[in-house]
């Protein structure tokens, strides 16, 4: 049975808020449809003025399927794309052994429901039971980076230096990937 009694650090928007403007973070909210995948965010989410080139992030919590405790949150720009056997093989979890996590495992670990997943939410995971894995693309090449403020219906920018910030105050300690390394050959059907 999953403990879903736990007291998250952020748990919505309004705690995700609160909490960047208490690590002097500035953000910026918009208020849309929900949006559960990449597809509908492209499509709802807009955002103006300075923030119109905002990259919106792809995230991922995965785990090996024979070794439940091995965990990753994989966060990518939205449109880079890499082949889900190849990131298996490069964390050495067995063929067809790289899997989403269930949604209860999701909210008992990081505190957040799917289709909201986000880089906020390793700030619920104090007991570093998650590896964070961040796309170098997304680590050094867009001004703002788009995230869910732990509820789908809201996505929040950030400048990419407040980002680094969120993750240096989380201890985690990120694993940056050059997906190009990871990139789908010709007909493999990619994250």
């Amino acid at each position: 049975m999953v403990d879903t009694s736990k007291k998250w650090k952020l748990e919505d928007k309004e705690q995700t808020e609160q909490w960047l403007k208490e690590n002097d973070i500035p953000f910026h909210t918009v208020t849309h449809e929900p949006a559960k995948t990449i597809a509908i965010m492209l499509e709802v989410v807009k955002f103006e003025n300075e923030f119109a080139e905002t990259k919106f992030a792809k995230n991922l919590f995965l785990y090996d399927k024979k070794k439940k405790e091995r965990m990753w949150l994989v966060i990518a720009a939205h449109d880079t794309q890499f082949d889900m056997k190849l990131l298996e093989a490069h964390l050495k979890v067995g063929k067809a052994c790289l899997r989403g996590a269930q949604p209860e495992t999701l909210e008992a670990t990081l505190g957040v429901k799917g289709g909201s997943v986000n880089l906020f939410a390793i700030l619920n995971d104090p007991e570093k039971k998650v590896t964070l894995m961040m796309d170098k693309r997304l680590m050094n090449d867009f001004e703002y980076i788009g995230f869910h403020p732990m509820q789908n219906d809201f996505t929040t920018a950030i400048k990419r230096e407040d980002m680094h910030r969120i993750i240096k105050l989380s201890e985690h300690e990120p694993v940056v990937q050059d997906f190009t390394d990871l990139a789908p050959a010709g007909g493999e059907t990619p994250a």
